[in-house]
This record gives structure tokens, sequence and C-alpha cells, in this order.
């Protein structure tokens, strides 16, 4: 199917500007699946997480070391040990992980955290309309939460265990 954009231009799916997320939020978002699809105090080692996911161990490990600084991952050393989500998959957003992992969000260099990387920032006319995609951008990620990302089956198992038993008087 062939679509119209400006200027007659035709344009391929698949064909156009792409966004892409690097190998490491790509792997960084799979193991943090992984780990939330588990029931609500399981851990899960490294190796299983790599051996799943298909991702190298050691390059696996500097992924998890940057979700744990970041406070979205809970580690525990020893044989009962293993990694697990500290919130809910449903507090996650997107655009955390993502910049718990790469740094800040920046689709152009004029809404880059250091005002000045592009020569023109300050007599740009067209940084206004960039700054406000920048934002929807980010806002737009957030609202994507890691729930958003699960299998049915391990949500409904998620929220279960995170209800609050019902108490009889």
């Amino acid at each position: 199917m062939l679509s119209q954009m400006g200027g007659g231009r035709k344009v391929t799916p698949g064909s156009g500007l792409r966004l892409r997320i690097s190998k490491k939020g790509e792997y960084g978002l799979a193991a943090l699946i992984y780990i939330a699809s588990k029931p609500v105090g399981r851990r899960s080692f490294r190796d299983e997480i790599a051996r799943h996911c298909g991702i190298p161990k050691n390059y696996l490990a500097r992924i998890l070391c940057r979700l744990k600084e970041a406070g979205i991952l809970g580690a525990v050393r020893g044989a009962n040990g293993g990694y697990f989500l500290k919130g809910s998959p449903g507090a996650l957003g997107l655009a955390d992980l993502l910049e718990a992992l790469e740094g800040p969000i920046c689709f152009y260099r004029c809404t880059a955290p250091v005002p000045g990387e592009c020569p023109k920032f300050w007599s740009c006319s067209a940084r206004g309309a960039l700054e406000m995609i920048q934002h929807s951008s980010r806002e737009w990620l957030q609202g994507i939460k890691l729930s958003d990302l699960l299998p049915a089956q391990q949500l409904r198992i998620h929220v279960e265990a995170r209800q609050p038993a019902n108490l009889v008087s």
C-alpha cells in the first residue's frame, strides 16, 4: 500500500524517517519485560535473563547495573538472589527506561539538554516547533508503560499479587 506525503512524494511502508532505539535500549526493554513477567517476589538471575532474551551476558550485566543505579531494578546477591522490578510495571514509562540507559531523550541538537550544541540555537526559527515535537514525543513515550508490553497473563498475576488482601473481621 502506498501513501501520499506532502509534495506528491510517494512513500511505501517502512520508508522515510526512522527513529531507532539503540541495541542497549532494545536489550534493556527485553530484560525488563522478562523480569516483570515473573510473579511478584520472584527474582531472575542474569544468566537466565541472558539466555531467555538472547543478550550477551557481559553486555546485559552493564545494562542491569544501569537499571539498578536508576532505581528501576533491585538486586539481591547469593544463591537465592537475582534481579527484581522495584516498582509496579504500570508506573514505569518507556521514556524512564530509555533515559536510564541512554541519558536524556533528544531528537534534535537544539533540544539537547546543553544549549548551544547547535550553532544556530539562538537564531533558529524552527526551534520552538522542534521543542514542541521533543516534548510531545517524550510524553508519548512516557505514556507507554511496561505493563502495556507484558503478556496479558503475566499482567494479571502482577496486579493480583500487588492488591492488598481483603481482611475479614
